[in-house]
């Protein structure tokens, strides 16, 4: 009896850790994908289109909007490139940390000039990449694989 109710928590435990490390890539992909796709189009998109939905893009110079459409698209590409190829897997911890910085300086931002609507989205971001390092710090580091001696 003791064989079969150990068997079963051996089973349980491993499903938790699958769903686990399955919830850290979603959401991983999820900062990733929202900070690449936002870079992206801050580089593509003009200003016109850009302000209809940020209005502070009118009273910031282009080429501001475009460094930091640069940088939105960096750190998505950084945030998930190195660990799903598990290369250089530090720079992953290093864009989550970069992520949380310049989400921490849009708040302070946006609360100045007091765009109350868009907080929300911030804290929910800076939640997702705070859970991001959070996991992959202490849960399930992600690692690069050991060099083989020759």
């Amino acid at each position: 009896m003791s064989q079969i109710s150990s068997l079963v928590e051996r089973k349980r435990r491993k499903r938790k850790e699958r769903n686990q490390k399955l919830s850290f890539w979603v959401a991983q992909t999820m900062v990733a994908g929202i900070f690449f796709l936002s870079g992206f189009l801050k580089l593509i998109m003009s200003t016109d289109m850009l302000a209809q939905s940020d209005p502070w893009i009118y009273q910031a110079p282009v080429w501001f909007v475009k460094v930091i459409g640069f940088i939105e698209l960096a750190a998505g590409a950084g945030l998930i490139l190195p660990a799903m190829l598990r290369y250089r897997t530090v720079w992953s911890l290093r864009a989550g940390y970069g992520i949380l910085g310049l989400l921490l300086l849009a708040f302070v931002f946006h609360v100045i000039r007091q765009e109350w609507s868009i907080l929300f989205q911030i804290v929910v971001l800076a939640s997702l990449d705070i859970y991001v390092l959070w996991g992959r710090i202490k849960v399930d580091p992600i690692t690069d694989p050991k060099p083989v001696n020759r």
